[in-house]
C-alpha cells in the first residue's frame, strides 16, 4: 500500500480511497495478529482494496501485487478455520 501510495496518479479522492485503506488494513493486522478475526473488517478490507484496483491507474507491476494480496485475502477468509487447526 506504501508504494501505491507514492507511485499511483493522485488526486483528493484517490488519496482518500489509499489512506483510508492503509489505515483498514492496519488496523486488520493488528487484529489479527492478536488473534482475532473478524470477517466482516476482512470482507470490508477486500472490497476497499477491490475497489483501489478498480479506480486508480496503478502500474502493471503494483496491479498485478494487488490484485495478488486480494486473492490472498480472500483464501484466508475461505480457510483461516482450517488453518488456525494445524
Amino acid at each position: 500500500m506504501e508504494h501505491v501510495q507514492t507511485t499511483a496518479f493522485s488526486g483528493a479522492r484517490d488519496e482518500f480511497r489509499l489512506a483510508r485503506t492503509r489505515q483498514q488494513l492496519d488496523e486488520l493486522q493488528g487484529k489479527l495478529a492478536a488473534g482475532q478475526y473478524d470477517q466482516a473488517e476482512l470482507d470490508d478490507v477486500v472490497h476497499t482494496l477491490q475497489k483501489v484496483l478498480d479506480s486508480n491507474r496503478l502500474s502493471d507491476r503494483d496491479r498485478d501485487m494487488m490484485s495478488d494480496d486480494v486473492s490472498r485475502l480472500r483464501d484466508y477468509r475461505d480457510h483461516h478455520a482450517d488453518w488456525a487447526r494445524e
